[in-house]
């Protein structure tokens, strides 16, 4: 049984994104054992399937194998889900222990996210007793004392209020504690802004753990210039961890600040992250022409007939799609 597994989740055009995360997280990987990186994917071309599922190749890491899954939940559970900065996919990420319960530990990271170390000492930092370990929110964590009022009830202590962009999750007692339809139920007529991340930081309330913030480093220099600035007090928690950052998440914070979002690259995360955006791009453009890619086969490579490239999963609700696809996940 394979005991640590890599989660992402993604619909349609972010696929790239994915790509690019995943690149990063290949190309540092220098342990030996296994690694399994689970996708929960709506709307994505068998081409894009296939041609991510052969990255590891690129790299020369054969212990790193990419499935690709059908969502853990659907429109027709959420019929009054209602967030239009927010769409349905960002819930997966929470059944993810669930949906995979033959791990011991899965790593989330969201699509935008660049990786630069190896991920296998991370599977260490969750405790046995805590259902999942996170870094907190940088907004809320910087400004604690404007926080501290009534007007912000979820925020009881704003600098516990953790980022939902990488977790940890401890998949066996997760599952212990956490029932998916109990999850369902909690999502229905979910009105918080951040839907995902308010609702896990219900749930892991005195019974998470806390990573260092060089696991989810979620802003640039200009915004700590900003926090320099405006709160001091808490200014050296982020430079102190901006020498030494593992996983760099471009989080928005001011119009068109993540990198896809303007020509100009500003600082080397940046430039990084166009580094692994062109190299998947240039492979993926070789690899199409070695798998015979043209438009003739379009409707095939994008998956409107013909055999899913997709993997079955467990699924506590849902029945997963059935295929005859041997390539599965170690149990």
């Amino acid at each position: 049984m394979a005991k640590h597994a890599l989660i992402y989740t993604v619909s349609r055009l972010d696929i790239l994104l994915t790509a690019t995360s995943l690149a990063s997280v290949i190309d540092h990987y220098q342990s030996a054992e296994p690694l399994d990186v689970l996708v929960m994917g709506d709307d994505i071309f068998n081409s894009d399937i296939e041609l991510v599922r052969s990255l590891p190749e690129r790299f020369h890491k054969p212990q790193v194998k990419v499935y690709f899954f059908n969502p853990p939940i659907t429109r027709a559970d959420f019929d009054d889900y209602h967030n239009e900065r927010f769409p349905l996919v960002v819930t997966w990420r929470l059944f993810a222990p669930s949906f995979f319960p033959n791990y011991d530990r899965q790593l989330y990271l969201d699509n935008d996210t660049l990786v630069y170390g190896d991920i296998t000492p991370m599977f260490d930092l969750c405790p046995d007793d805590k259902l999942f370990a996170a870094v907190p929110d940088f907004f809320y964590y910087s400004q604690k004392a404007v926080f501290q009022k009534p007007e912000f009830p979820e925020l009881k202590d704003s600098q516990k209020y953790i980022s939902s962009g990488v977790i940890l999750f401890n998949v066996p007692l997760y599952n212990q504690k956490v029932q998916p339809q109990k999850l369902i139920d909690a999502l229905h007529h979910n009105t918080a802004r951040y839907p995902d991340q308010t609702l896990l930081n219900r749930l892991g309330e005195g019974q998470m753990a806390f990573l260092d913030f060089t696991y989810n480093f979620q802003k640039d220099a200009s915004w700590l210039k900003w926090v320099k600035t405006n709160f001091p007090e808490t200014y050296p928690d982020f430079e102190r961890a901006s020498h030494h950052v593992l996983i760099r998440h471009f989080v928005g914070y001011l119009l068109r600040s993540r990198p896809w979002q303007h020509l100009a690259s500003y600082d080397q995360y940046e430039r990084d992250f166009w580094h692994y955006e062109m190299l998947v791009r240039q492979y993926f453009v070789d690899k199409s022409q070695q798998l015979g890619y043209d438009t003739a086969s379009r409707l095939d490579n994008a998956g409107l007939k013909g055999k899913s490239l997709r993997d079955k999963a467990f699924n506590p609700l849902l029945d997963a799609d059935d295929n005859d696809d041997e390539d599965q996940p170690a149990d």
